[in-house]
């Protein structure tokens, strides 16, 4: 993608097109005010285009029309550059100088060359754009319209905001070229300057006079026509014409080719024999030799040399140890607790030993399968036999509740997903029957044991060990004080100084496992069947509110109902004692509900102080 960048007046005219195997397409044309050039990049960015082609203006170019004999190409060039280095040497540098072969037309015997050299005294500024910028002059792109065809009218350019004046006229030879600069002052000083170039370039190649003053009065008024700032370029219509079948995009209106017609011209110049006119530039090229070149120079140098090879023989005689210092440390970095590493190991293999001696005496390791069997059933299971016989299947049995949001029937259900998921227990046959009473479910479940020596790492969510279950149920109390606990309150008694005792409901932590002798199997928490610790003081209180008839009552998530004052007042002290045992067993189920551990913690208040009041009053 090629972007061409012509200043015609005050305005810059931009045409983006590709150059692919010679063929042009031109793409988009825009025209940039002086208030908008600021714009050209961003342009630029949108058209994808990778280089800038600038058109240099002829006031700024030196034009050199050169007669060549009719020969190979190759010689044509040779001869070409001989005349280049006679013309522009003094001239130009050789990156501000461009030479061509022109196109030769039918039947013609001769050919023509064109010599354009870019002074340094002549400046131009160049489009505000970061890309590389080449140059080419208008005088090419005329070149390039024409492209070896003979039209009797003249192609002109001209420019009246800087005096530029490109010019290409055939004549009986060939075609000449001309790039100068005219007096663009007053109006009629820019006709009569204009008026002139032309007379002077039909004269020096042997044109009639009649031809000459219809030439001259055509261009004297196309010239009288434009205004301070504007430009335009006269283009023949078969010209035009022929143009349009060249490059994809190229209209044939005259008002299109007046704008970005020299523009077009520098695009078919750059695909076409005239692609050495497109390559000018400003400041001569920097060469940027590679890392390769650049090293391989500095070798060359006795010095640099001499003392590369010492670098290598100090290299090839402690670069050994250096490399063996650096490996150890890397090493000691990578591999500094291999001796733990190895006790891992070691025990590791141990561990194997034993349980594949296990494994061929047919032996199973009860101990490990009954803490799996425990860890694997969730909160809300009560264990209440665990059969394990070697080579044969498990069974067990118990009672399961709700807990959480899960009903009995859900907390059934994750057992034994827990029991299968790790692929210990496999072919479950459950069996899940309604309970007495709470909302309760007795259950048996069996199956099979397929991998006895199986080592499941459990997520904490199932692991007891390291999460126990006192800390599931009460995380606010896990780090309280031994002895922080209420076993009995002692209150006054208005006046007499005598004290009574009251038997405060144990907070649900204060449990213990009700565990069958001789079972060896770990069992944690609610699973387990459960026995509260007995309140009272030390001569031998009452008894716990709690364990009123059966010593096996476990904390209830059932909500009691609620009570008033008026209820309360009218119990009796077993029917007090009862309801602040439920209220007691409810509380630590619903600690997220603020609400209602409020409503329990009045109602524990209240019936408390009623049991108080109905002690005192016994006689």
């Amino acid at each position: 993608m090629v972007a061409v960048m012509h200043r015609a007046g005050r305005s810059w005219r931009a045409v983006a097109a590709t150059i692919r195997d010679g063929k042009t397409a031109i793409l988009s044309a825009r025209a940039f005010s002086a208030g908008e050039v600021g714009r050209v990049d961003q342009w630029l960015d949108q058209q994808q285009a990778g280089s800038v082609l600038c058109v240099l203006p002829s006031s700024a170019v030196i034009c050199r029309n050169v007669v060549l004999p009719d020969a190979s190409p190759t010689q044509l060039e040779l001869a070409l550059r001989l005349q280049a280095e006679a013309h522009s040497q003094v001239i130009a540098a050789p990156h501000r100088v461009a030479m061509a072969v022109l196109p030769a037309a039918a039947g013609e015997t001769s050919r023509s060359g064109i010599i354009l050299s870019w002074p340094e005294s002549a400046s131009f500024d160049g489009p505000p754009t970061t890309r590389p910028i080449t140059f080419v002059p208008d005088v090419a792109a005329l070149a390039a319209i024409l492209n070896g065809q003979r039209p009797s009218e003249a192609l002109l350019w001209m420019d009246r905001s800087d005096g530029s004046v490109a010019m290409a006229l055939t004549h009986a030879g060939g075609a000449t070229f001309r790039a100068t600069r005219a007096e663009s002052g007053s109006a009629d000083e820019w006709a009569q300057s204009v008026e002139r170039i032309v007379a002077e370039t039909a004269l020096s190649v042997g044109h009639t006079g009649g031809f000459i003053e219809a030439l001259v009065a055509d261009a004297q008024e196309r010239a009288a026509s434009l205004k301070p700032g504007e430009a335009a370029l006269i283009v023949p219509r078969e010209l035009r014409a022929a143009a349009s079948t060249r490059a994809q995009g190229i209209s044939d209106d005259p008002a299109w080719w007046s704008s970005y017609g020299v523009a077009a011209g520098a695009l078919l110049a750059r695909s076409g024999q005239l692609s050495s006119l497109t390559n000018m530039r400003q400041s001569a090229p920097v060469e940027s030799p590679s890392p390769v070149r650049m090293a391989l120079e500095k070798l060359s140098r006795p010095g640099t040399a001499a003392k590369v090879a010492v670098a290598c023989a100090i290299i090839l005689l402690l670069g050994p140890l250096a490399i063996s210092g650096l490996r150890l440390q890397i090493l000691r970095w990578r591999f500094g607790d291999v001796q733990q590493q190895l006790n891992a190991v070691t025990a590791a293999r141990q561990q194997f030993s034993m349980y594949r001696e296990l494994q061929n005496q047919n032996a199973w390791p009860i101990t490990k399968l009954l803490a799996d069997i425990t860890t694997n059933a969730p909160q809300g299971v009560k264990l209440e036999m665990i059969r394990v016989e070697a080579g044969k299947e498990f069974a067990i049995s118990g009672t399961v509740m709700a807990h959480g949001q899960h009903s009995p029937a859900e907390v059934f259900s994750t057992m034994q997903d827990n029991l299968q998921r790790d692929g210990l227990f496999t072919a479950l046959k459950p069996t899940l029957e309604k309970g007495s009473s709470f909302n309760n479910f007795k259950f048996d479940l069996s199956g099979k044991v397929s991998k006895p020596y199986g080592e499941p790492t459990y997520p904490e969510d199932r692991d007891f060990g390291k999460l126990p279950l006192a800390t599931r149920m009460y995380p606010d109390r896990a780090n309280a004080k031994p002895g922080a606990g209420n076993s009995a309150e002692q209150e006054p008694d208005g006046g007499d100084g005598t004290a009574v005792a009251v038997d405060v409901p144990a907070e649900p932590e204060e449990i213990l496992p009700d565990t069958p002798e001789g079972n060896d199997a770990e069992q944690n928490g609610d699973r387990l069947t459960h026995r509260t610790r007995r309140g009272g003081d030390s001569t031998g209180g009452a008894a716990n509110p709690i364990e009123q008839g059966d010593a096996t009552v476990a904390p209830s998530q059932d909500i009691p109902p609620e009570l008033t004052q008026e209820q309360i007042q009218a119990m009796s002290l077993p029917e007090l004692e009862e309801a602040w045992a439920r209220v007691s067993r409810a509380r630590p189920y619903h600690k997220n509900n603020k609400e209602l551990q409020d409503r329990l913690r009045r109602e524990f208040d209240m019936i408390k102080d009623e049991v108080i009041k109905k002690k005192r009053q016994k006689p």
